[in-house]
């Protein structure tokens, strides 16, 4: 097993450890990515754990980037955003489960990056700068960079781009794919830390 697939393990059982984990989207989160690594690492049904894991983290991604979101225009259609996804994800799982479908993820990327950088910008021309120290901008931060990344790799819908060789037998896609996934579980590391700290002090 990869040391990228051990700290993803670790991460999920340290979020096990969070004060408000009850009805916490990202316990979900996590368990999936842990589920999806397992499957990856001991069955061969690599694209059907990798459709599930798309289909689900983007959903519970949205409900915590629009929890505590102050625009009005995406709030009022929050429900109707994250119910657009699963029905596109829906569309492309119809015409096959067994196909790994690149664009989904890619979708769910723009549509997550629009709405956080949306976001930033209001709190931004606001000059509310205090939300950008917080805690919970920190966590809804914390996909951006893997989010970027995997869909870098993923727009381009070629399964050979993933296995292009860069040194010996380490692909483009191992690269790329342990790069952010250090930042994304680091991040959320770091929330899981100060929530749990911000707790202590109460």
């Amino acid at each position: 097993m990869s040391l990228i697939r051990i700290y993803i393990i670790l991460t999920f059982i340290y979020g096990l450890f969070l004060k408000k984990k009850r009805g916490n989207p990202l316990i979900f989160i996590l368990l999936i990515s842990v589920g999806n690594e397992l499957c990856l690492q001991y069955t061969e049904y690599d694209i059907l754990t990798t459709n599930i894991y798309i289909f689900f983290i983007f959903p519970l991604w949205l409900l915590i980037l629009l929890e505590k979101n102050k625009l009005k225009e995406i709030v009022k259609i929050k429900k109707y955003l994250i119910i657009g996804y699963i029905l596109i994800c829906f569309l492309s799982f119809y015409k096959s489960f067994w196909t790994l479908h690149f664009y989904n993820f890619t979708i769910g990327s723009l549509l997550y990056c629009s709405i956080f950088l949306l976001d930033s910008y209001y709190n931004l021309k606001k000059e509310n700068f205090g939300y950008f120290t917080s805690n919970h901008y920190l966590l809804i931060s914390s996909p951006v960079i893997f989010f970027l990344g995997m869909s870098f790799l993923f727009a381009f819908g070629s399964s050979e781009l993933l296995k292009i060789k860069v040194y010996k037998e380490i692909t483009i896609y191992i690269v790329v794919a342990d790069f952010v996934n250090i930042i994304y579980y680091s991040l959320i590391n770091c929330y899981i830390h100060k929530e749990n700290k911000s707790h202590v002090h109460v």
